[in-house]
């Protein structure tokens, strides 16, 4: 798969797919992933607000850096993930094999909170991410049982 283009990235010419672009275009995966390390609440942002051919392109370095140790204590880039998943949904580039990665992450953000937000202090800041992410995981079970059965 090629790289994403401009137009891929930045779709409506909003604020929000300009700066996409400006951080992400031209990058691979693995710039990416680095990208992460170092900017990773701005580069969630910039997902999301991405074009949806784009933000399929890029979901994995998103992945792979929160399931590295690079990302414990990082409860933004945890918090992200419902917004991506809600933002893939909508715009119906959701296939089993994303829904599955989706899930994958969303399942060890949910079961490994303490991961991100190791203290009390940010655990009671962010204490509604479980809930925001069982959520966003009982809707991709829904979605993919009802692809399957209108298969």
């Amino acid at each position: 798969m090629c790289l994403p283009t401009l137009e891929e990235i930045n779709i409506h010419d909003s604020l929000d797919e300009r700066f996409a672009a400006q951080m992400f275009l031209g990058k691979s995966i693995a710039e990416v992933s680095a990208m992460f390390r170092t900017h990773s609440i701005q580069c969630a942002e910039a997902l999301a607000d991405m074009g949806p051919k784009a933000r399929v392109f890029y979901l994995p370095a998103y992945l792979q850096y929160l399931a590295s140790e690079d990302s414990r204590g990082d409860t933004d880039a945890a918090s992200g993930l419902t917004r991506i998943a809600h933002e893939i949904m909508e715009t119906g580039w959701d296939s089993r094999e994303i829904r599955d990665q989706l899930l994958a992450a969303l399942e060890r953000i949910h079961s490994e909170f303490a991961r991100y937000a190791p203290d009390r202090k940010t655990q009671r800041i962010y204490h509604q991410v479980p809930d925001e992410v069982r959520r966003a995981i009982r809707m991709l079970r829904l979605r993919g049982n009802s692809q399957l059965h209108s298969s």
